[in-house]
């Protein structure tokens, strides 16, 4: 026996040249088993290891293990590697010895076939059988009489192989081809009676068909005879004879009409009839009754939004539902009131019929269409056709419904402008303050029913009410689910204001009250009175030049002056705009100067909104005081 070690990457090997072959060939009990062990590089390039041994006939039928190792050379370097397989030993039988056909009469008058057998003592001779065919030479040309497959029980004699054919004629000679066989169908070689009898034997041509095709075990029956149904793909079917005796003249047939040895089968009922011819060879026909047709295609099925035929096409992407990874995700929006169905419908061929069912359920079809409700589905559809094997399609869907943009409201709030998209571009709110101190909002859920939940700022918060104060840009995470549907998590950013407060004087006036502590019952009043708010540049309430006023407190009556305040952290301003003064011939009596941001005269609109008036405000010094009342208006502007 020969065994080659091929190496793919072509490296080159080296292997031990001193002492016996480093391989052994092991059997069952673990012994070495080989004899006569040789191994060998190949040349010039040294990448293909060849082992030659002998194996004894004890080991036959055993599996056996070889093992050894050789060397890599990579680099200048040298790595060793091992190797080891299992096989089986299965040895081709001897060929029987002395065979012959004497020429004298036996047996009853027929001439006979003799041979010796194997060496019967030998584990690769048990359990043989031998195929022997007959021929009788006769003007010049051998007739072929028949082949049988015969073992040592059919032989008409205990001492050696002795046999005839029940067809021979008594008294003429007949010439034999031997070939033993193993039971693993390992042959001997071919032996004759004659010179190059058995190489001039016809075999049965073969008969193929082109690769898309399939015999599908169906039989389609046409005036009494059978027909093997063969299913193909693609555009035809082809059938190619092979013609497998060397110098044998063949002629094919298809339906009665000669043919090439490649012909395309039209569809239906075909008959081939193959003819086989050869000098010193029996003729051999062979028919092949084949009916053709298309194999079932693979239904085409389309998916629909609602009830409509508005196609869908999947997703792309596994649905958000764990355990269900190897579903076809269809996405559905679905409607405002938060319905929504899908439907499919299955295109079919001439001829063709359709089971369908849906979660193991027989389903029939509405209008050609098949309703499929959100969630997950398993869908088995089966077409038929006869004579075709029917073609059975398993779809696992899933119709996962997608949520509408949920929207920001307001009961006492206005949307003024933005998308709330970005926090470049806020959706702009406003309120009247003077009615709230906050914004009361909810969030309107896309669709009826769905299920929402907030975060304000990273904060959760109630979805159906929640406030929100003014001043500030919020970022409002609303994240709505519902059974069957995908996650819509959407992110919104609202900026709230108040409506801008207009503040005025109540009776649109203010009382001034001021003195020196000279005697007399006037002041020569001069100085300059002002309001004003963040929002609102300075306006002059009044002004006195030098003017007799009294000591007493009298109204001022105002210019109808208007401030506005547009958040509650704003400051309203009541000051004098220097000194205010009582000017006498000598030296002026300075009364006090109420700066801007004095906390007595300033607040803001959210403290202005519990308290608005201002009460005695101003100043006083050595020389006298002044004080101012008034209370202010707010109104939303």
């Amino acid at each position: 026996m020969d065994l080659i070690l091929t190496n793919a990457k072509n490296f080159n090997l080296e292997v031990e040249e001193e002492g016996s072959p480093c391989f052994s060939v092991l059997s069952s009990s673990g012994n070495d088993v080989a004899s006569s062990k040789s191994i060998s590089l190949s040349t010039p390039q040294k990448n293909v290891i060849s082992l030659g041994m002998v194996l004894p006939d004890e080991t036959e039928k055993e599996i056996l293990s070889l093992e050894g190792k050789f060397y890599i050379i990579k680099d200048s370097e040298k790595f060793e590697q091992t190797y080891s397989f299992s096989f089986r030993q299965n040895t081709p039988p001897d060929n029987p010895g002395n065979l012959r056909n004497p020429t004298e009469a036996e047996n009853d008058g027929y001439h006979c076939l003799h041979f010796n057998y194997p060496d019967q003592s030998l584990k690769r001779h048990q359990n043989l059988t031998y195929n022997v065919s007959c021929y009788l030479f006769e003007d010049g040309a051998y007739t072929y009489i028949g082949t049988k497959s015969l073992t040592s029980s059919d032989s008409k004699s205990s001492s050696d192989f002795t046999y005839y054919f029940e067809n021979q004629e008594k008294s003429l000679r007949y010439d034999y081809v031997v070939t033993a066989v193993n039971p693993d169908g390992l042959k001997s070689e071919t032996i004759s009676t004659a010179p190059n009898l058995g190489i001039s034997y016809v075999t049965e041509p073969e008969i193929s068909f082109s690769d898309n095709g399939t015999y599908n075990g169906l039989t389609a029956e046409k005036d009494g005879v059978s027909y093997s149904v063969i299913e193909y793909t693609g555009s035809n079917l082809s059938a190619t004879v092979t013609n497998t005796s060397d110098g044998a003249d063949m002629t094919v047939k298809i339906n009665g009409v000669s043919s090439s040895t490649t012909s395309i089968l039209a569809d239906g009922f075909n008959t081939i009839e193959v003819t086989v011819s050869k000098n010193l060879c029996r003729p051999i026909t062979i028919t092949k009754n084949v009916y053709v047709i298309k194999a079932l295609n693979e239904p085409t099925v389309c998916f629909y939004k609602h009830s409509g035929n508005d196609a869908m096409a999947p997703s792309g992407e596994a649905p958000e539902a764990s355990d269900y990874s190897d579903y076809t995700c269809y996405d559905l929006a679905l409607t405002q009131g938060g319905t929504g169905n899908a439907n499919f419908e299955v295109t079919l061929g001439s001829g063709e019929s359709l089971a369908v069912e849906i979660d193991s359920t027989p389903t029939s079809a509405n209008s050609g269409k098949y309703t499929l409700s959100l969630g997950p589905h398993i869908l088995k559809l089966t077409v038929t056709k006869e004579n075709c094997t029917p073609k059975e399609l398993t779809k696992k869907v899933y119709i996962q419904g997608t949520l509408a943009e949920p929207e920001v409201t307001s009961s006492n709030g206005t949307k003024n402008s933005g998308s709330g998209n970005t926090a470049a571009d806020p959706q702009e709110w406003q309120f009247s303050y003077l009615s709230y101190d906050t914004m009361a909002c909810a969030i309107s859920a896309g669709n009826t029913d769905n299920t929402v939940s907030l975060t304000v700022d990273g904060t959760s918060a109630t979805a159906t009410a929640f406030t929100l104060a003014p001043d500030s840009t919020y970022t409002l995470v609303i994240t709505q689910t519902r059974q069957y549907c995908k996650t819509l998590e959407t992110t919104k950013y609202v900026n709230v204001k108040i409506k801008s407060v207009k503040v005025t004087f109540q009776g649109n006036k203010f009382t001034f009250h001021g003195a020196d502590w000279d005697s007399g019952s006037t002041i020569d009043l001069r100085g300059t009175l002002c309001a004003a708010t963040d929002s609102t540049n300075e306006i002059v309430l009044y002004s006195w030049n030098s003017g007799h006023v009294s000591k007493s407190a009298f109204g001022v009556t105002l210019s109808n002056p208007t401030l506005y305040l547009n958040s509650p952290n704003e400051k309203f301003y009541f000051y004098s705009a220097g000194d205010m003064k009582d000017e006498d011939s000598g030296t002026d009596d300075v009364l006090g100067n109420l700066q801007k941001g004095d906390s007595s005269s300033t607040r803001k609109l959210s403290a202005l909104k519990i308290d608005k008036s201002f009460n005695e405000v101003g100043k006083s010094t050595g020389d006298g005081y002044f004080n101012c009342t008034f209370t202010l208006v707010l109104s939303d502007n």
